[in-house]
């Protein structure tokens, strides 16, 4: 085992040594669980035809029926979706794809600051002046008992799809259908879908009772692009349905059939995981965050005018940017570092910048974040993130009685509060959190390896391997006997370091993003083991390997 500490204060796994690239190639498969050819094949190279059959999904009959026969009747449908990447993409999706199956459709998208989650019963009462007969949610709806028996009483009957923990006090027992694999009740074969693969299924079901067979796969193949985007954007597990969803979503998306994605990814190959993480989805999140989402759907349901749309996102973007980084160096200056949790209140802090703040926090400090705001109806809105290990939105459920409502996942949540409350809800947390097992520091390490083998043949294998992301790591390899020679600082604010050294005789360049203070740690002539991950860099069509720092210790 590795002496301590590391430059990031973490425990190195033991890993095996790698001194070829078919070993390396069998070690990685292993720990992916691969252990035969018959894996290995269904593995790096899976079939849609593998997905289980969306029919298997909870309440998914009653809601194909009923969408089917309001687009037979001509009824008024309206999709009310969420505001963050995963609402956004399926509310595209389901608005596209019904209009293309011959429905009558709008859309509506909360606002995140004044509306918050979920379906309101304001929603409520402006949807049913407008003689809507059918309400469907995408990506919220699950907990919202008594706004769907409003919708219900005011004379619209109303489909959920959703992928939300239920509670069965506020269950919408009075909805058509609560699609949704998450419940309890729930047989299917993969319950982490994210909102946009239970509604991409949903679709599926209902363009398969009005389309041939033949026409079905070339109608729905489009739509992965969006699954893709919006699973990855939520941060939900890349194993099972969801990898083979996102793998076919992003090999779709290299010849994009959507107008604005097109505008947005031009110039930009290849297009990966990552692509998706810091290019699409921040764009997208960017619109709620601070401007209007529906430039964000628009994006994407609109032929013309996708260049204004686009060009308004980037705008906001580096809007979004440059307040992210003002309101992290505000919560700095707050932190209390001996604490179990971080749990500020900013003041200022927009409401759409919170969960980036929170977000970052987290990472530096690995530590659950919550960061709270005062809202424009005088309340506390918060944005809550968690590292692998710890679970936010029980921690709120174990006091929810300081809360007006919340809910949300393991790694994100989110509340709302009266402000009198931020002092209790502060120090419930710190002691729900400091009261729990904290998950071990460690550093999970796939091989060790000699540069040598940090090639092209790697890369290439990596991207039959891939999607990586949440559930399904990117591979990490430690590289010993690093002989430090220089490092530049780089970045606007100097946080990402470069360093130069080598191996032996092969010369090794490699980055650590937002670990700027590192150049003090490292010293000149002194010999290191590092922690590294691969990938391909793309620069005027020509290609190279970026070798990217997880983490340093000195050498034994």
């Amino acid at each position: 085992m590795e002496k301590q500490p590391s430059f990031n204060s973490m425990k190195w796994s033991d890993a095996p040594k790698c001194d070829s690239m078919s070993g390396l190639k069998a070690v990685l498969l292993e720990q992916f669980g691969v252990i035969n050819e018959a894996q290995s094949a269904a593995f790096l190279n899976p079939k849609l035809s593998d997905l289980a059959s969306p029919w298997d999904i909870i309440d998914i009959k009653p809601a194909a029926e009923r969408i089917r026969a309001a687009i037979i009747k001509g009824e008024r449908i309206m999709i009310l979706g969420d505001f963050d990447a995963d609402g956004v993409t399926s509310t595209a999706l389901l608005v596209d794809g019904l209009q293309q199956l011959g429905a009558t459709v709008s859309y509506r998208i909360p606002d995140r600051v004044t509306d918050s989650h979920g379906l309101k019963l304001h929603h409520v009462q402006e949807i049913a002046a407008k003689g809507v007969q059918l309400l469907i949610t995408c990506d919220c709806g699950t907990n919202d008992k008594v706004e769907v028996a409003a919708a219900v009483a005011a004379g619209m009957d109303v489909i959920i799809t959703d992928h939300h923990a239920s509670d069965p006090d506020r269950f919408p027992t009075a909805a058509v259908a609560v699609v949704n694999p998450q419940r309890k009740e729930s047989q299917y074969a993969f319950r982490d879908l994210a909102g946009i693969g239970v509604v991409f299924h949903v679709l599926s079901v209902v363009a398969e009772s009005i389309l041939s067979e033949a026409e079905l796969p070339l109608f729905l193949e489009k739509y992965l692009e969006l699954v893709a985007i919006g699973t990855i954007a939520d941060c939900m597990p890349l194993v099972g349905e969801n990898r083979i969803l996102v793998k076919w979503g992003i090999r779709q998306m290299q010849t994009t059939q959507w107008p604005g994605l097109r505008h947005m990814l031009e110039g930009i190959a290849p297009i990966t995981e990552e692509t998706v993480s810091f290019h699409i989805a921040p764009r997208i999140n960017a619109a709620s965050r601070i401007g209007n989402v529906l430039h964000a759907v628009q994006l994407f349901l609109l032929e013309e005018g996708v260049d204004d749309r686009l060009s308004h996102l980037e705008v906001l973007n580096e809007k979004r940017k440059k307040q992210t980084h003002r309101f992290i160096q505000a919560a700095r200056k707050q932190m209390i570092t001996d604490g179990a949790c971080v749990a500020l209140l900013l003041k200022d802090c927009p409401a759409g910048i919170a969960g980036l703040v929170a977000g970052r926090l987290s990472e530096e400090q690995n530590q659950p974040a919550v960061i709270m705001t005062i809202l424009p109806d005088g309340t506390v809105g918060a944005s809550c993130r968690a590292p692998n290990g710890y679970d936010m939105e029980g921690a709120l459920r174990s006091c929810p009685d300081l809360f007006v409502h919340f809910g949300g996942h393991a790694g994100a949540a989110g509340f709302r509060a009266d402000l009198e409350n931020v002092s209790q809800i502060q120090k419930a947390l710190e002691v729900h959190f400091a009261g729990i097992s904290q998950p071990q520091n460690a550093l999970q390490i796939s091989a060790e390896i000699s540069p040598e083998l940090l090639t092209h043949s790697l890369l290439e294998f990596l991207s039959f391997m891939s999607p990586f992301g949440v559930g399904a790591a990117r591979p990490t390899f430690r590289v010993k006997n690093y002989m430090h020679g220089e490092a530049v600082l780089m970045g606007i604010d100097k946080n990402h370091i470069r360093i130069m050294g080598s191996v032996g005789e092969m010369p090794i360049k490699a980055t650590a993003f937002f670990k700027g203070e590192w150049n003090k740690k490292i010293t000149p002539g002194e010999k290191y083991d590092l922690v590294v991950s691969v990938y391909l860099n793309v620069w005027k069509s020509n290609t190279s390997i970026d070798i990217r720092v997880i983490d340093i210790c000195l050498h034994d």
